[in-house]
């Protein structure tokens, strides 16, 4: 990883976000897009996220990939222990009704 002086400690660009996450450049803007994955801080034109939105972007990409909405996603992120519990389950979670069922 290459550091940049004007990059605080601690904070990645969205690039950077992207390859440790193992998502797409574009995945990520989506995400910021429908505010799923919000940038903590700017500098200048650039968006900046901490380690802890580099976690909460490898769970996105998790459940993404296991077949979960963006709208589904955005529910259980209110839910924190929701969150936790289906990224920890290898299987495919289920949302039925508010209720989310891994089967």
């Amino acid at each position: 990883m290459l550091i940049r002086k004007d990059i605080p400690d601690g904070f990645f660009t969205s690039v950077d976000l992207a390859r440790h996450a193992n998502l797409s450049l574009r995945q990520v803007q989506w995400y910021d897009e429908r505010r799923v994955l919000r940038p903590a801080m700017f500098k200048g034109h650039r968006r900046l996220y901490s380690t802890a939105q580099l976690d909460l972007a490898r769970k996105i990409g998790q459940l993404r990939r296991a077949g979960v909405s963006l709208q589904a996603i955005r529910k259980m992120k209110l839910d924190k222990m929701a969150f936790v519990r289906v990224v920890s389950v290898k299987r495919k979670p289920v949302l039925i009704g508010d209720v989310l069922v891994t089967a």
